[in-house]
């Protein structure tokens, strides 16, 4: 930048591109009438944005298992980069006595956790089962670091 030719301060690394978002829990089922996601990786941080809508999931695999949302690129190993999602549109989503749901990208992983918190502070992860009706869905974004 303005003639700055360091190698240390070249930016070598640009990436942008799609991918295609899912949900993921152990034993379910779902199928999808929009999945939507974009990334921009500018050196170590990678941005997302995503938008997921169901027209279904197999009501037999639904379980209180935790659901994930994946992601294009590993978060980096390293405990001090853990990144909070910020979700936009929440829609048809059973959220009944667990309140709204944040997002987690721990280290090392390729997805974000779905989790919510309690006033006690115990919290756990959103489950599949809250995810039974046709047309729920999520939107979000997340910045995380990659190595």
């Amino acid at each position: 930048f303005n003639g700055d030719t360091a190698a240390a301060n070249a930016l070598d690394d640009y990436e942008e591109g799609t991918y295609t978002p899912t949900f993921t829990s152990s034993g379910a089922t779902f199928a999808y009438n929009h999945q939507y996601g974009y990334y921009q990786k500018v050196g170590n941080h990678v941005h997302v944005t995503f938008y997921i809508t169901l027209s279904g999931t197999s009501s037999s695999g639904l379980s209180s298992n935790g659901i994930v949302i994946n992601l294009p690129f590993a978060a980096t190993g390293s405990t001090r980069f853990e990144a909070g999602v910020a979700f936009g549109m929440i829609y048809k989503i059973d959220l009944a006595g667990f309140g709204n749901p944040l997002g987690k990208v721990y280290q090392s992983n390729s997805y974000i956790s779905m989790v919510y918190a309690d006033d006690n502070n115990t919290g756990g992860a959103y489950g599949s089962d809250r995810f039974d009706e046709s047309g729920c869905g999520i939107s979000g974004s997340v910045t995380y670091k990659v190595w």
